[in-house]
C-alpha cells in the first residue's frame, strides 16, 4: 500500500527589498525572527493501492531568503499536511515525516530520526524546532537556553505544541506546561499562571511572553514592555484562535482579528477586510496574517514583501505561517479538470486517515468533482450523482483514527473521460444549507482536502 498525494501546496511569497537595520523591535539583523503558528488543524492523508502517486503542484519561494527559507524542497512541493514558519528556517509536515530547511546553524533542519515518521503537529522558534509525536514533544535545534530540555510531563499525553523565542510550550490534560528561557525568564514566560493550569484549549508564544485560551476568553503572562499582555476587553470572551508575534498578541472572534501590544510597523493596525469572515490568524516578527475565504490577508512591516499576497495565496489556501520576514501558505488547488482522465470500470481504493482529533460535531462529505457534476461516495462503494453527507453528527473522533472509505470501487460511466478530483469536507454539523454543487459548498466549510482521482489507485 503506498500513500498518494494530497494535493496541499507550500506557498510563499517575497518582494527582495533593500535591508535596513534599525533598533530593537524593528529589523535586526542580528535579531532572527519568528513565529509561532499553533492553531489545531483536521489533517486527512489519502491512502491508495496500486500505480504510484504522481502529482504536480505550484510553489512559490521568495520571502527574506538569506538562509534559504523560502527555497521550498521538492518533498515539500506536494502532499504536505501542515506547515511552520521559524525565524529564518521552515517545517512542512509530510505523511507523518517533519521536512525542514532554510537556516541551520543550529540543527534547527537536522530533523531526528523519531521525528521522521508518526509526527502529528509540528512547531518552529527561533532557532530551534518541535514536533509532537503519540502524544511526545520532540525537539531540536538551539539549545542554550533550554527550550529542546522536554520535561517529563511533556513526553506523554501532550495534545498541543507551540513555540516561544527562546521557550516552548506544551498543553496537556488542558493544563499548559512551559520550558526554557533559562537565564531569560526574568519575564515570567515559563511562569505558567493559576488559571492556565487547567481548562485550557489552545497556547501560543511571543518572544518573551506566552499566551493561552480559556473558555473563549485570553490569558497573557511573561513580558510585558509593549503591552502585549494587556489583554483588550474584547478578547476576555467569545475568542476562538490566538496567535504570536514578537512583541504583539493576536486573538480571533467572531471572524474579527483583534491585535495589542507594539505597533511601530502596523502591525496592530488591523484592515477592514480582516474585521469579518476571518477563519485563521498568525503572528510573525512585526507582521500579521489572516485567512479569509481562503484568502490571505497581510499587514504590518513589508520591508521584504512579506505582506505583498501574491494572486497565488488569494485563493484555496487552508493554512497560514508568519515567519521572520517572510510568510507561508499551505494552499490546494484550484477547482477545475486535473490531469489524468479516467476511464468506466476502473477501480480504485480510497482511505483516509485522521491524525489529530477532532472535538466538535461535525458531518461528512466525500465528494468526487466531474466536468457533469458532483458525485457522493458511500462506504458500500456506491457512487451517487449529487451531494450527500456521508456521516450526520459524526460526536468527534480521537487520534489517530484511519479507515478504508472503499476497496475496488468502480468508475461509473457517467465520471468516464475526463479527470475528476476528490474533496473530503467536514462542515459544523447541520450547518450545510442545501447545494446543488461544489462551488456551493466548498465556501461554507471548516476544512476541505483535494486530491486527483488520477493520484488514488486506478487498476
Amino acid at each position: 500500500m503506498m500513500k498518494s498525494i494530497v494535493r496541499m501546496d507550500v506557498v510563499g511569497w517575497f518582494r527582495k527589498a533593500v535591508y535596513s537595520g534599525m533598533m530593537r523591535l524593528t529589523r535586526r539583523r542580528d535579531m532572527r525572527r519568528y513565529c509561532v503558528v499553533s492553531f489545531p488543524l483536521i489533517v486527512f492523508s489519502v491512502l491508495s493501492i496500486g500505480s504510484p502517486a504522481h502529482g504536480s503542484g505550484q510553489v512559490i519561494a521568495g520571502g527574506y531568503n538569506d538562509s534559504g527559507e523560502c527555497d521550498v524542497p521538492a518533498d515539500a512541493q506536494t502532499g504536505v499536511a501542515q506547515i511552520a514558519a521559524g525565524g529564518t528556517h521552515s517545517l512542512a509536515l509530510k505523511d507523518g515525516k517533519v521536512i525542514a530547511w532554510g537556516a541551520n546553524d543550529n540543527g534547527e533542519c537536522t530533523v531526528p530520526a523519531d521525528a521522521q515518521s508518526g509526527v502529528t503537529q509540528i512547531a518552529a522558534g527561533e532557532y530551534h524546532s518541535l514536533a509532537l509525536k503519540n502524544g511526545k514533544v520532540i525537539a531540536w535545534g538551539y539549545n542554550f537556553n533550554g527550550q529542546c530540555d522536554v520535561p517529563a510531563d511533556a513526553q506523554s499525553g501532550v495534545t498541543q505544541i507551540a513555540r516561544g523565542y527562546y521557550h516552548s510550550l506544551a498543553l496537556k490534560d488542558g493544563k499548559v506546561i512551559a520550558w526554557g528561557a533559562k537565564g531569560d525568564n526574568y519575564y515570567g514566560q515559563c511562569d505558567v499562571p493559576a488559571d492556565a493550569q487547567s481548562g485550557v484549549t489552545q497556547i501560543a508564544g511571543g518572544y518573551a511572553h506566552s499566551m493561552a485560551l480559556k473558555d473563549g476568553k485570553v490569558i497573557a503572562w511573561g513580558g510585558n514592555p509593549w503591552g502585549q499582555l494587556d489583554v483588550p476587553a474584547d478578547a476576555q470572551s467569545g475568542v476562538t484562535q490566538i496567535a504570536g508575534g514578537y512583541a504583539h498578541s493576536m486573538a480571533l472572534k467572531d471572524g474579527k482579528v483583534i491585535a495589542w501590544g507594539g505597533n511601530p510597523w502596523g502591525q496592530l493596525d488591523v484592515p477592514a477586510d480582516a474585521q469579518s469572515g476571518v477563519t485563521q490568524i498568525a503572528g510573525g516578527y512585526d507582521h500579521s496574517l489572516a485567512l479569509k475565504d481562503g484568502k490571505v490577508i497581510a499587514w504590518g512591516a513589508n520591508d521584504y514583501g512579506q505582506c505583498n499576497v501574491p494572486a497565488d495565496a488569494q485563493s484555496g489556501v487552508t493554512q497560514i505561517a508568519a515567519g521572520g520576514s517572510y510568510s507561508l501558505a499551505l494552499k490546494t488547488p484550484p477547482l477545475g479538470i486535473k490531469p489524468g482522465p479516467l476511464t468506466a470500470g476502473s477501480q480504485f481504493t480510497l482511505g483516509l486517515s485522521l491524525t489529530q482529533s477532532i472535538t466538535r460535531a461535525f458531518d461528512l462529505y466525500l465528494i468526487a468533482d466531474t466536468p457533469n457534476g458532483p458525485y457522493t461516495i458511500f462506504l458500500d462503494g456506491r457512487i451517487v450523482a449529487g451531494i450527500q453527507p456521508l456521516y450526520r453528527n459524526v460526536r468527534g473522533y480521537a487520534a489517530p483514527y484511519s479507515v478504508t472509505v472503499m476497496s475496488g470501487a468502480e468508475i461509473p460511466s457517467s465520471m468516464s473521460g475526463a479527470a475528476v478530483c476528490f474533496y473530503v469536507v467536514t462542515v459544523d454539523t447541520g450547518k450545510m444549507p442545501p447545494v446543488s454543487s461544489l462551488q456551493d459548498l466548498v465556501p461554507r466549510s471548516l476544512y476541505v482536502i483535494t486530491f486527483d482521482a488520477a493520484q488514488a489507485a486506478v487498476n
